[in-house]
């Protein structure tokens, strides 16, 4: 009876942990009668010790805190600008949100960094002008960016809930609490006119626009803005009832997110989004186990695990990620989630990755650098949860993540380097899947190859944001359409977007000697192409080269086909039959049949400034045009050291 019982134990719990249908794994672990006996009694939440405890002084190392406090002091005289409406409108006049998010995240960047020094310092120095950007906060119509609002101009009277009016009533919420007693000595009812705006701009809206698709989304909306309203629901909801159903409707959107997520845990947003999106989940579950102090066997769970572990599996070396999807080739992975998420769930690559940056970035002298760059502006928040840790990550062995071999089989991302723990040689990643993702590109097929950790085949990224960027002519835009990534034009085609245009029969396999990958790119492409069939196998041979075959069948030839690369550095022809490329200081050869491809090199015209100055306007394009009058045909090309 008793093994009968152990069984049955064991089989509960990998149910789970791994449930066959998990549409309910956090609400499973948070019932309604556990948040009524749990959750901490409304505006009572306390998460860490505030300003006025001896822990900041006792436990964050004196060359850290003067960091911070010489860093606040940029912001002593700073003033508190409101943003004209005319800068507001250039989003719906001429798609431009540059300009009114870097003054609106600018305010912001002071006020984290006013906090932040004043909790090191806590001497009152900044406290007049923390109060003055409160007041500012409390008078600003909207706390959101224009990008994101329906009309031209704010209104006092409408609260539309976005990604930043919840960051901002997140950063407002926890200055509140840090520097309760201080702000309230200086204005006794500061901290009540702050939990109302709270309540008028956020709770209220989050809780009751139940139309709002964010709520149901598989992307960063769903996680960012849940994070953010679940702080400020423990920290100003004052209604024991209205807390309890936000804090139930957040885990509903937290468990849409996560049953849509792919088991592989891979952001299809790209790396640059993890920060929203797995991040900011765990940064839910994170506050819901600090204000009911329960365990759950969340930190097991293989999806939320996968979701984790996505970060360091994008890693290329020398601060490059995996550029496909919306993600710049230059990341910051910010440590003060990537820690904490990390001993969540028992990753030591995370935590060891997480020491690493830190290492790299000198943070136990100078933490002000990562965490002035931890998000549009700094995340308050996320920096002082990770400072409540800090005793404990001074104990992580730093440790850099260079995985040989990863397949992610739900993205279809392969990624292979020349040695397991070394950045040197070449490395490559290469995608299917389709192009109706998150943050999409049309870039079915599509691959990178870097030599000792630099660029060499590169994907572009993302661009500068604008009204274009999610819209109708998304694909306009170079960094979005096929013709510049790393696949092919056919008959004069671009790859079109949509979910039903996708790599098939894709095949995976790697040894000790080389990894490939193979997919029939095909339906990537319209109609019009007239392709029938590309099969596109990329074999990564360990040591010695990349092989790239293209076995193609073609229902008639109607217009002109190329294999396009898009390559940092300017390229030359060295032979009628290859190309030199550079990378640092080594030489990479492009070897490929001159009886059946022409190449074409031409230097890519930037409209884009930002990816402009990214990719210091030095990418080149080379078209490999296909001079064979056969529909049916196979091209092998190699890339190598020279």
């Amino acid at each position: 009876m008793n093994r009968l019982l152990y069984l049955s134990y064991a089989l509960l719990i990998c149910l789970i942990i791994n449930p066959a249908k998990a549409a309910n794994r956090i609400s499973g672990q948070y019932s309604h009668f556990l948040l009524e006996k749990s959750l901490p009694a409304p505006q009572s939440f306390a998460p860490i010790p505030r300003a006025n405890t001896r822990f900041w002084v006792e436990k964050i190392p004196e060359a850290m805190r003067n960091d911070y406090i010489q860093h606040g002091r940029r912001y002593a005289e700073a003033k508190w600008t409101p943003i004209p409406d005319t800068i507001f409108q250039e989003y719906k006049r001429n798609g431009n949100r540059d300009n009114y998010e870097h003054l609106s995240f600018g305010t912001r960047r002071q006020m984290a960094w006013l906090v932040m020094a004043e909790i090191m310092e806590h001497k009152g120095v900044f406290m007049p002008q923390i109060l003055r950007g409160l007041r500012f906060f409390l008078k600003e119509k909207w706390w959101g960016v224009s990008a994101h609002y329906p009309l031209n101009h704010p209104e006092v009277s409408r609260q539309v809930v976005d990604l930043f009016n919840a960051e901002t009533a997140n950063l407002i919420a926890w200055t509140a609490y840090m520097l309760h007693d201080e702000l309230e000595a200086m204005q006794p009812d500061i901290c009540t006119l702050i939990n109302k705006e709270i309540d008028r701009r956020i709770l209220t809206p989050c809780r009751t626009q139940s139309y709002a698709n964010w709520k149901n989304k598989v992307d960063n909306w769903n996680t960012w803005i849940c994070a953010n309203w679940l702080s400020c629901l423990l920290f100003c909801e004052d209604n024991r009832n209205e807390q309890i159903e936000g804090v139930e409707q957040i885990i509903k959107s937290l468990d849409a997110f996560v049953d849509g997520y792919p088991d592989d845990g891979g952001c299809d947003e790209g790396v640059h989004y993890w920060d929203r999106a797995a991040a900011s989940l765990f940064e839910s579950i994170w506050l819901l186990r600090q204000a009911t102090n329960t365990q759950t066997s969340l930190p097991y769970d293989n999806k939320i695990k996968a979701m984790g572990s996505y970060v360091y599996k994008s890693y290329i070396g020398k601060k490059s990620y995996l550029t496909f999807a919306d993600t710049p080739n230059y990341t910051q992975v910010n440590i003060n989630i990537l820690f904490p998420f990390g001993k969540y769930i028992g990753d030591s690559y995370m935590t060891g990755y997480a020491a690493f940056i830190a290492k790299e970035n000198n943070f136990a002298m100078h933490p002000s650098l990562l965490y002035d760059r931890s998000g549009n502006y700094p995340s308050l928040s996320r920096e002082l949860q990770f400072l409540y840790q800090y005793s404990e990550f001074k104990k992580i062995e730093p440790a850099e993540p260079l995985f040989r071999d990863i397949w992610l089989p739900n993205l279809q991302i392969a990624i292979a380097r020349e040695k397991e723990g070394k950045d040197q040689g070449l490395y490559f990643a290469a995608k299917g899947g389709n192009n109706d993702e998150q943050h999409n590109h049309n870039d079915v097929g599509n691959f990178i190859v870097y030599g000792d950790a630099l660029p060499i085949i590169i994907d572009l990224g993302k661009g500068t944001y604008s009204a274009e960027t999610f819209s109708a002519n998304r694909y306009r835009q170079m960094n979005s359409r096929s013709a510049y990534h790393n696949v092919p034009i056919i008959n004069g085609k671009e790859q079109r977007e949509g979910a039903q245009h996708k790599a098939y029969d894709v095949s995976y396999e790697t040894n000790d000697s080389y990894t490939r990958i193979s997919e029939d790119i095909a339906s990537a492409y319209p109609e019009e192409a007239n392709v029938r069939k590309w099969l596109r196998t990329i074999t990564f041979n360990r040591g010695h080269n990349i092989t790239i075959e293209e076995s193609y069948r073609l229902r008639r030839l109607s217009g002109p086909t190329e294999v396009i690369l898009l390559v940092y550095g300017k390229p030359r022809l060295s032979a009628a039959n290859s190309i030199i490329m550079q990378a640092g200081t080594k030489n990479y050869q492009i070897t490929f049949p001159v009886n059946k491809l022409t190449p074409i090199i031409e230097k890519v015209a930037f409209e884009d400034q930002y990816l402009k100055d990214l990719w210091n306007d030095n990418v080149w394009r080379i078209r490999l045009v296909v001079s064979s009058n056969k529909r049916s045909d196979t091209i092998s090309y190699t890339i190598a050291p020279k």
